[in-house]
């Protein structure tokens, strides 16, 4: 048997000699604390009034430097019309107040849609069905008349034979 002894590490971060002669015998050295240490793990921590500091200077970081960033780096719209070709800076143009107009009309029903007691979608899908029994009943009209129209050809057809 090796006359050595055995050091060991304890997670409470304490040292343990342990002589070989007599299992019984061993020495504790507690390990320095240095400053604000944390007991388990070593390093040193830091105190309550700085930690918050650090956490509010974060989120503050996050919360309006993030913003900030992407604004500073997303590029305007006249930017963007400007990396367009001739063609398609013309046809953007010519498009532009038909595409306002749209959208302005679509907002102006969002309005009415939203003050219905009913959901949204469900108002959206009760105009679209309306819409859609007004062009059937227009093709109706359309049918109905292209087929007295023709009825009236075969009269005049048939009576001057």
């Amino acid at each position: 048997m090796r006359a050595a002894m055995m050091l060991m590490i304890h997670r409470s971060q304490h040292l343990e000699l342990y002589l070989p002669e007599s299992s019984e015998k061993h020495i504790v050295i507690p390990k320095p604390q240095i400053g604000n240490q944390h007991p388990r793990f070593g390093f040193t921590t830091m105190s309550r009034a700085g930690l918050w500091a650090k956490t509010i200077a974060g989120g503050l970081l996050m919360v309006v430097g993030g913003p900030a960033l992407v604004e500073y780096l997303r590029p305007s719209d006249e930017e963007l019309r400007k990396r367009y070709n001739p063609d398609l800076q013309k046809r953007s143009a010519e498009q532009g107040d038909r595409r306002a107009q749209e959208f302005d009309d679509y907002v102006t029903k969002l309005k009415e849609w939203s003050k219905s007691d009913k959901s949204i979608w469900y108002a959206a899908q009760e105009e679209l069905d309306k819409k859609q029994a007004a062009l059937d009943a227009q093709r109706a009209r359309e049918k109905e008349q292209t087929r007295t129209q023709r009825e009236e050809m075969r009269k005049e057809m048939l009576g001057e034979k």
